[in-house]
């Protein structure tokens, strides 16, 4: 092998006294280079074996010379290649800026040297997967993600740019064999694989597989790039774009090359001139060009969806002839007939050849001939053309915009500014433009559009063009939200990356409370360290942290083309009450967002918001607001049927809201959002969703706590105000005593002394103190603070309490209070002072049945009555009905035949009034008998109502006086003797009068007429007065 030397004189000197050269080795006695390294010696390049050892590089190759520095710079490389006869020739090069495919010994490492002015030659600096300019221009360099890289030398179109330089040009285009540095331009771009394209958006650029329909072309907008299934592969290459509408391979696009150049339009339902045509040979003659005329054809798309007309579907699309903006439908020229007569606001016609687009604003009628005096009078048409270059016009819920080839049915959602004047769409940095007289807004929700609605409360919302607004109705104006928006990017764990590189304006976040998407969606800002983590669950109750621990937070890279999460340094920064965590350019901050428009969220920053996708309106009434805590969403009854039921609740008194964080057990809570009832039980920690119908104890705001009654309807509630004074016994059997006070405010405290009650829902309770042993007591406490539980529960209970006393000696410890916990372990620490266990146990049970005593509740009995029968109560009348309710009889259930029989309660002293006393007790006797039982209910158990009562019939109503009139048959144990038969009778209400008196062997007395006084058959006239303004008790 002949080696030709170089001409070039850069290299190292050897004492050669000192060294050996055995034909490609050379070996001296002192260290004359670095291991690993390769240096340039008497214009051969030498690999460095170790200090004292040189080798005659072997390969062809870029090496990297160390033996010229050039201030701490490796700035020449070793080329070493084989000419033509097979010479072998080193030269010691100059680096200039590029890469080299690296020939050394740590290539399998580093695929690439890279020479740069400011950094030398060196490797390790970048040998990614990828394309790589070379030094010279010819060529492409690509690297296998093995770090292996060769040189292409047939090369054509786009590559992605790997090199030091693909931010300034992030593509390589190759021409003849020539490789040069891209700028990027959004869109696509052929490749050297005919079956893959470049796609770029954002100054960011990926490799797609390709599919059959046009992208735009970056390169050139003149042209497309059309791509076709070739044998059983698809195959792409540059097409001159025809004027018309193309059909992309990308979802949701269409291309527009109405104009000199395309453009990507977004696709919208609605028609449109495509950009292929074909020849229509007129009145059947021979094709020739005199006898052919061009027609196009028309795209439609429908639910976003797109397709050519089919022959047939254009025959049968509607004509019009069109005269300034007047339009009428013409005769369909296909066989088929006409189907309507006329065309409404919002449907489509074209001209005859369908070059043309007509969009029907009013009704356009069928006309059988083109005499202009036959026209409508009317505008009833708008003619696509460039007179109404995006334009935007309202019709029948839809916003339509208009240009040269298109009418595109404009629905999706957002928030949309039309300037009726020019029907233009407002995109403008004055605020005056958007409070013009002549503007009007439009929401569109995706599927239609409306006049947007005033809200009666501040709301910010944002505009198609991501801008934030706000619109306060005091001054009735929409002003900027701020003077410059902050776009966010939000992530699915409520976290956001703010997209904003000004320090500057990074320190003012703290004065918002939104930032806007990309896609116009609103972000709420939340507050740090604040309670609306909060929440009571099941299995978790204690406090949440509103923000991670920075050291385990993960950072989103908002320049990152994907979104991935890194592990950095960071720096974090807390500011009226937000923190801010810094991680290189941009900054996370705990936020939320709807995640669609039909199912709003609620969230607290500076003020409490119910926010949508794209608006958030302050809450300004008085209330609780109820909130799921994992969704933010308002609760509903699937809620309650999971097991961890976590909820939270915010109080709001006239747009000042703050979490409630410690709810309390005394009452129920009233949702202002869903209008559901629930209360927070302290012994378990959960929540109950109340799903009855009934009286209820509420509170409806943070100031008002009353007696309301409520109706379930369709799993939502109807509440209302009492009406009336009086005691109230609720849903969970608590017993409340309501006093109206000012305006239609009734104050509502639970009852305050044992006794009978007669509820205004109907119900006779009988109320006792009870006093509760350790487990009763703990049980009721603990549920609710007014002692009302039912008497089954109770004795429930206690049977389980019953069970373990050293269990039941800590579960009371632990639930009485902290006060008694407390001096337990202060009594403890006596003990071991004193030494003396019983004096302290003595200490403790006093303590503990002193407070008992304090906190004694009571407890009440629901009375049974007698199914349809009748009740005299405070001079009015009660009908038992189901579930043991009395309710007030009108004049309507008074009929003069019926026989009724009339029960007189002995509880109340005030049951029978002295003409009832005289006719109905009138004897000794059975007035012995009322004032015996009136004892008696007084004292037993019974859960039945004592009373005396009497049989009656011939009822009448006064409209005039208000009177019940009813006819006495007999009363309670009244004596007769029927003077036919000799027959001793007894008053009976089962047989509604006298019957045969029959003597019993535990009442041998019965029937003795010396025991009752005997009376003889006739009816006792009983008046019994209604007092018309008495109250009617409904439950």
């Amino acid at each position: 092998m002949n080696i030709i030397k170089s001409n070039i004189q850069a290299e190292i000197t050897l004492n050669e006294a000192n060294c050996n050269k055995n034909i490609n080795i050379i070996e001296c006695s002192e260290e004359i280079c670095t291991k690993d390294t390769y240096v340039f010696y008497k214009n051969e390049g030498y690999y460095c074996v170790d200090a004292k050892t040189l080798k005659l590089i072997e390969e062809n190759g870029y090496y990297i010379d160390s033996s010229i520095n050039n201030n701490g710079k490796l700035t020449h490389l070793i080329k070493r290649w084989t000419d033509i006869d097979g010479e072998v020739i080193f030269e010691s090069l100059n680096g200039k800026d590029g890469y080299y495919i690296n020939a050394g010994s740590d290539r399998h490492s580093y695929g690439l040297i890279l020479c740069h002015s400011k950094k030398g030659c060196i490797t390790g600096y970048v040998s990614n997967f990828g394309y790589y300019i070379p030094e010279n221009e010819m060529g492409i360099i690509l690297c296998s993600e093995n770090t292996k890289c060769k040189l292409q030398k047939e090369v054509s179109n786009y590559y992605i740019n790997a090199g030091y330089q693909r931010k300034k040009y992030p593509l390589i285009y190759c021409s003849n064999g020539k490789c040069e540095g891209s700028v990027q331009v959004d869109g696509y771009y052929l490749m050297h694989i005919h079956s893959t394209l470049i796609k770029c958006v954002n100054h960011q650029c990926g490799i797609i597989l390709a599919r059959i329909g046009y992208y735009l072309n970056a390169e050139n907008k003149k042209y497309n790039i059309m791509c076709i299934r070739f044998n059983a592969n698809i195959s792409c290459g540059r097409r001159l774009a025809n004027p018309g509408i193309y059909i992309s391979a990308v979802p949701d696009v269409l291309l527009n090359c109405m104009s000199e150049y395309c453009q990507e339009d977004e696709l919208h339902d609605g028609i449109y001139r495509a950009s292929t045509t074909y020849d229509l040979v007129l009145n059947g003659s021979q094709r020739d060009n005199s006898n052919t005329r061009t027609m196009y054809n028309l795209i439609s798309c429908k639910n976003n969806i797109c397709k050519e007309l089919s022959s047939l579907e254009l025959r049968n699309f509607p004509i019009c002839s069109y005269f300034n903006n007047i339009c009428f439908y013409q005769p369909l020229q296909s066989s088929e007939k006409n189907t309507k007569n006329y065309l409404s606001p919002g449907e489509y016609c074209t001209n005859d050849n369908h070059s043309i687009l007509f969009l029907v604003t009013g009704i356009v009628p069928l006309k059988e001939d083109s005499n202009l005096m036959n026209l409508p009078n009317e505008k009833n048409c708008i003619s696509a053309t460039n007179k109404y270059s995006d334009n935007f016009f309202y019709i029948s819920n839809k916003l339509y915009m208009i240009n040269e080839g298109k009418i595109a049915e404009i629905n999706k959602m957002g928030i949309y500014f039309i300037n009726t004047a020019y029907n233009t769409l407002v995109k403008s940095n004055n605020i005056e433009d958007y409070n013009d007289r002549y503007i009007k807004i439009f929401y569109c929700n995706g599927n239609y559009c409306k006049p947007w609605e005033k809200p009666e409360v501040v709301t910010y919302f944002s505009n198609t063009f991501n801008k934030i607004f706000k619109y306060d109705p005091y001054y009735d104006k929409i002003s900027f939200a701020y003077e410059y928006d902050l776009k966010c990017t939000y992530n699915s764990n409520n976290y956001c990356v703010i997209d904003e590189k000004d320090e500057e304006k990074i320190k003012e976040i703290d004065d918002r409370e939104f930032c806007v998407t990309n896609d116009g969606e609103l972000v709420l800002i939340l507050l740090s360290k604040d309670e609306t983590k909060e929440s009571l669950s099941l299995h978790q109750h204690q406090n949440q942290r509103q923000y991670r621990h920075f050291n385990d937070t993960k950072i989103i890279r908002a320049t990152s083309n994907e979104n991935s999460y890194i592990s950095s340094s960071k720096e974090t920064t807390t500011k009226n009450n937000r923190t801010y965590i810094k991680n290189e350019d941009n900054f996370l901050v705990e936020c939320m967002k709807a995640k669609n428009d039909d199912e709003p969220i609620y969230g607290l920053a500076k003020h409490f918001y119910k926010l949508d996708l794209k608006s958030a309106k302050i809450i300004s009434n008085s209330g609780h607001y109820i909130v799921n805590s994992s969704t933010n969403k308002a609760i509903n009854n699937k809620d309650f049927k999971k097991i961890n039921k976590s909820i939270k609740i915010y109080n709001c008194i006239r747009g000042n809201c703050e979490p409630n964080s410690h709810p309390s057990s005394n009452y129920f809570y009233y949702d202002n959002i869903s209008q559901l009832m629930v209360k927070y039980r302290n012994n378990n920690r959960t929540w109950e969703l109340l799903n009855n119908s009934g009286y209820v104890y509420t509170s409806v705001n943070p100031n008002y706590v009353s007696v309301f009654q409520y109706n379930t309807l369709q799993n939502h509630i109807n509440i209302s105000s009492i009406q009336a004074e009086g005691d109230y016994y609720t849903l969970d059997n608590q017993l409340f005593t309501c006093t109206k006070g000012n305006e239609a405010i009734y104050n509502c405290v639970p009852i305050s002394k044992p006794n009978y009650y007669f509820t205004v829902n109907g119900f006779i309770l009988n109320c006792e103190i009870n006093d509760y042993d350790d487990e009763i007591y703990d049980e009721i406490y603990n549920e609710n603070d007014n002692g009302m539980e039912d008497t089954n529960k109770i004795d429930n209970d206690k049977k389980e309490n019953d069970i373990d006393d050293n269990g039941k000696e800590k579960e009371i410890d632990n639930k009485i209070g902290s006060d008694i916990i407390k001096g337990k372990e202060k009594e403890k620490n006596e003990y071991e002072d004193n030494n003396d266990i019983n004096e302290l146990e003595t200490n403790r049970k006093r303590k503990n049945n002193k407070k008992k005593r304090q906190l004694n509740k009571y407890k009440c009995k629901r009375m049974k009555c007698n199914l349809n029968e009748l009740y005299s109560i405070y001079d009015a009348y009660y009908r038992c009905t189901s579930n043991d309710t009395l309710l007030k009889i009108n004049n309507n259930q008074c009929s003069f035949n019926e026989k009724v029989i009339i029960n007189y309660p002995t509880m109340f002293s005030n049951a029978m009034d002295e003409d009832v006393y005289r006719q109905v007790l009138n004897s000794d006797s059975l007035q012995e008998k009322y004032h015996i039982k009136t004892k008696a209910s007084k004292k037993e158990k019974s859960n039945l109502i004592h009373s005396i009562h009497g049989v009656f019939t011939n009822c009448t109503y006064d409209n005039e006086v208000k009177v019940f009139n009813y006819d006495l048959i007999c009363a309670e144990d009244q004596l007769l003797v029927n003077l036919s038969t000799k027959v001793i009778e007894i008053c009976s209400k089962i047989d509604f009068g006298f019957v045969q008196c029959i003597a019993e062997d535990n009442n041998p007395d019965k029937c003795n007429p010396n025991s009752f006084q005997i009376i003889h058959p006739s009816f006792l006239k009983l008046l019994i007065s209604i007092i018309s303004i008495s109250l009617i008790y409904i439950y």
